[in-house]
């Protein structure tokens, strides 16, 4: 079960390096944030998306545990309500600066409202907004 799992989150790293990721922001600590396969639920302001998090080059890692090196980034796959500005993450991947799988979270999170003015705002109002495009 686990390999298969495991597939499964190769798949789209594969298909994401076809598609263009939307830069919507970056943080005060330097990391930048990406979204892109924005898609709304049918009748509602619900929405899917992918955020691409890209840890700073000027990272530096705080534990031997900390799985991220300067580079390295992480997908994660949100539910959002546009209306009620939450997200729940769906699913987290995180992988080096190589593109190689470290480890992966699903169904862990809970349902959130975003931070008014953090980065998780920016990202949820970015996505929000591609639907209006």
């Amino acid at each position: 079960m686990k390999k298969l799992l495991f597939i499964l989150l190769l798949c789209p790293v594969f298909s994401f390096a076809q598609e263009e990721w939307e830069k919507v922001g970056t943080a005060k600590n330097g990391d930048e944030y990406f979204i892109r396969d924005v898609t709304q639920k049918k009748d509602s302001s619900k929405i899917q998306f992918w955020q691409k998090m890209i840890k700073s080059l000027d990272y530096k890692p705080t534990s031997k545990t900390d799985l991220l090196a300067p580079g390295g980034f992480v997908l994660t796959r949100y539910d959002a309500d546009c209306d009620e500005r939450t997200i729940h993450a769906q699913m987290m991947v995180y992988y080096d600066k190589d593109g190689n799988p470290l480890k992966s979270h699903i169904g862990i999170f809970k349902e959130t409202y975003v931070i008014p003015d953090s980065i998780g705002e920016t990202f949820l109002l970015s996505a929000c907004i591609k639907l209006l495009d």
